[in-house]
């Protein structure tokens, strides 16, 4: 679903306001929240592990920012560690094929896989992540930056980058 289609402007639009609108100020940003991730869900629909690893990639550096304020001298073995299962991710998506596929061309006995599908914007939000003035990361490790102490106040500012980046329309 993009921006600019009917499904987006007539049915999910409408629906998402009225809700928002309804909603107690307070819970405002949960609603958000749920309409934002549920936009992606749309976009992963056939591909449910992709979304699984939208939101499993949020969480990690939402506790990986957690820990590095509480665990000051552990700073950089898990920033290591967060980085390492970003950068995994992203080489066993955009690369996998072409290792196995050459794997195949190499080996003659060499099993055959399902192709691997790349994710809406995985390499944009592994990045991100990672560094930038709402992820965590990077900037953790090297300034006074404190971390997101609920995770919603990171997830928002976060997928609302995402999706301004990852899907734009004429």
């Amino acid at each position: 679903m993009v921006f600019s289609s009917l499904q987006f402007i007539l049915i999910f639009m409408p629906i998402f306001f009225t809700v928002y609108y309804l909603t107690p100020g307070k819970y405002r940003n949960a609603v958000l929240l749920a309409g934002s991730l549920s936009f992606y869900l749309v976009g992963t629909i056939n591909a449910p592990g992709h979304f699984v690893l939208f939101v499993a990639s949020i969480v990690a550096d939402f506790l990986a920012g957690i820990c590095m304020e509480k665990q000051q001298k552990y700073k950089k073995a898990i920033l290591s560690c967060t980085i390492i299962f970003h950068l995994l991710c992203l080489c066993i998506f955009k690369y996998a094929n072409f290792v196995l596929g050459e794997l195949g061309k190499i080996c003659d006995g060499f099993p055959s896989f399902n192709e691997i599908i790349l994710p809406i914007g995985v390499s944009f939000y592994t990045f991100q992540g990672k560094d930038g003035k709402d992820g965590l990361g990077i900037s953790l490790m090297f300034t006074e930056v404190k971390s997101q102490q609920t995770v919603i106040c990171l997830i928002l500012p976060f997928i609302f980058q995402c999706f301004r980046n990852l899907l734009p329309d004429p």
